[in-house]
């Protein structure tokens, strides 16, 4: 098995994605909902201007 294996390319790919991208996600998914919250009060408020 070489590093340059696809299958230990998918597999070490594999490991990394369950280690971090799951937790990284949940918190990418909290980071998005807080972001477009904040952006929808600051289009209302925009809205609000004109």
């Amino acid at each position: 098995m070489s590093p340059t294996d696809p299958k230990a390319i998918v597999e070490i790919f594999t490991n990394l994605v369950t280690h971090y991208a799951l937790p990284g996600l949940a918190l990418f998914a909290v980071l998005a909902y807080i972001a477009t919250k904040i952006g929808n009060r600051a289009a209302k408020k925009d809205k609000d201007k004109k």
